[in-house]
């Protein structure tokens, strides 16, 4: 058994994640009736990825230039290297509305970050690249759970 650490650098570790990451629309907007991927969805399908390769994932309140931000940070568990984003949040004085700006801020920051977007399965379909069925990882993992 080699235990030498992974030398691969954490972008190309963000890259392989990315390679398979896949994403699925499981929610409907009640107000505009629009679909749109969960950040419970997005992190059920890149935990097990980060997870392979040894990256760990933080977010959570920060500030940059006096305005509050959803820091997201990946860091290598290999190597120590680490990267980080700051997304810009409206804090309101309804605290619902500062709840949903911080998930939609996680969400988004994970998707910009892997450089991804949930799958049109309409969009796929029409053009004859899948039945528009994909089962996300997570929800693949739970299954063979309680198998």
């Amino acid at each position: 058994m080699n235990s030498e650490p992974d030398c691969t650098t954490l972008a190309k570790k963000i890259k392989r994640v990315r390679d398979d990451l896949r994403l699925v629309k499981d929610a409907v907007n009640p107000h505009f009736g629009n679909e749109y991927v969960t950040l419970n969805s997005v992190l059920a399908e890149l935990n097990p990825l980060l997870d392979r390769e040894n990256l760990l994932l933080t977010q959570g309140p920060q500030g940059q230039g006096g305005m509050p931000t959803i820091q997201t940070q990946i860091t290598c568990l290999d190597t120590g290297d680490t990267a980080s984003w700051d997304w810009p949040l409206h804090i309101d004085a309804n605290p619902q509305k500062t709840a949903s700006a911080s998930s939609y801020a996680r969400r988004y920051s994970l998707m910009c970050i892997f450089a991804t977007a949930a799958s049109d399965d309409d969009g796929e379909s029409s053009l004859g690249r899948g039945s528009g069925q994909q089962v996300p990882l997570g929800v693949r993992s739970a299954l063979k759970r309680l198998q």
